[in-house]
């Protein structure tokens, strides 16, 4: 049985590529920060697959370089996941940076030393089309890089495009008379939504359709989004580990339309939630930005569209994309069960 280690395996996107993985007969090495997290994937994996017998767990730190050459010890693949991805900008931006770059060469110095045959980076949309003046008539695909000299990128976006690069410069620096060769696939997602495995509801993504569910956004910033489910992102991410033709390649994984927060809201309330559609005006957002650094962050991509094409993805890796709809409603469900469960539990502690 093929062993692939997964970092970030407790967040959203790792622990659906865990589970995936398993569920194709692959065992899995997962990665937590913090060694009593481990339960949390157990939990799920018994009840999701009836069984965590094909998972183990190890600790790891995208800034520390303890444990990784173990971690990598054994294993023919690696997904690497991890990053940090904040709801607001930090004030040094060094602080998404360098754990994000760094991490990255942390994980394929010990993937080549380790002799594992391919690496598949998570990385974003973010490293594609940002970054760029008059752009709403570009295409973007695959082949385009975010230009982070512009002044209007963000710290996040700067850290996936910076990590990307890093990692390709890596690969592309290999020896030419290597007796093994590290391969790399890159996969390049917009807005990941789709349900939940477990009970956190602390990832960016989950966050934004928790403050609709909870009415926390009483009027809904006018900005756009691709979307892709998360359950999507997994499958890529094991198709870009296993195809002859991923090799070397990046994937942009989006949907075929943009969607907005006023969108999402008219989605869910058709669905039965109950949730705020009227959009904030832009001053307001603006105005609130100099105060609130979340705000600031959204005001940077107001009122901003974009042109983004998956065809490639679609081709190679086999992928039919699950509607957003769909993806939406299945994330509103989950975080709602989530949602009742807290509040459940307040009541029991008050009576």
């Amino acid at each position: 049985m093929k062993k692939v280690l997964v970092t970030g395996a407790t967040g959203y996107v790792g622990l659906h590529c865990v589970v995936d993985l398993i569920k194709n007969g692959f065992f899995v090495r997962g990665s937590v920060r913090t060694p009593s997290r481990e339960a949390e994937i157990r939990k799920v994996l018994i009840k999701e697959l009836g069984s965590d017998q094909q998972f183990e767990c190890c600790e790891l730190n995208l800034s520390d370089d303890k444990g990784w050459d173990e971690a990598c010890s054994g294993c023919e693949f690696v997904l690497h996941v991890a990053s940090p991805l904040p709801l607001k900008e930090p004030k040094d931006e060094n602080e998404l940076i360098g754990p994000a770059k760094e991490g990255a060469l942390r994980v394929l110095k010990a993937t080549k030393k380790a002799g594992v045959a391919r690496v598949v980076l998570t990385s974003s949309v973010a490293a594609i089309a940002y970054g760029h003046q008059n752009d709403e008539a570009h295409l973007y695909t695959e082949a385009d890089w975010t230009d982070i000299e512009c002044p209007d990128v963000t710290a996040y976006v700067k850290s996936k495009t910076l990590a990307e690069k890093a990692a390709w410069e890596f690969i592309n620096n290999q020896e030419s008379n290597a007796t093994h060769k590290l391969e790399l696939s890159v996969i390049n997602p917009g807005l990941i939504i789709g349900p939940m495995l477990g009970d956190d509801i602390g990832a960016t993504s989950i966050q934004s359709i928790v403050k609709l569910l909870k009415k926390e956004l009483p009027f809904l910033p006018n900005i756009c989004f691709y979307c892709v489910d998360v359950r999507d992102v997994a499958m890529l991410h094991r198709n870009a580990m296993l195809s002859d033709q991923a090799s070397g390649k990046r994937f942009l994984a989006v949907g075929n339309k943009e969607f907005s927060f006023i969108d999402f809201g008219q989605m869910l309330n058709e669905a039965g939630f109950d949730v705020p559609t009227k959009r904030a005006p832009d001053f307001l957002i603006h105005f609130l930005g100099l105060f609130q650094a979340e705000m600031k962050t959204i005001s940077r991509f107001l009122n901003k569209n974009k042109a983004l094409d998956s065809k490639t993805t679609v081709e190679l890796l086999n992928w039919t994309p699950i509607k957003t709809k769909e993806s939406l409603i299945d994330m509103a469900k989950s975080i709602q069960v989530v949602l009742d469960k807290k509040k459940a539990r307040l009541e029991k502690v008050s009576l």
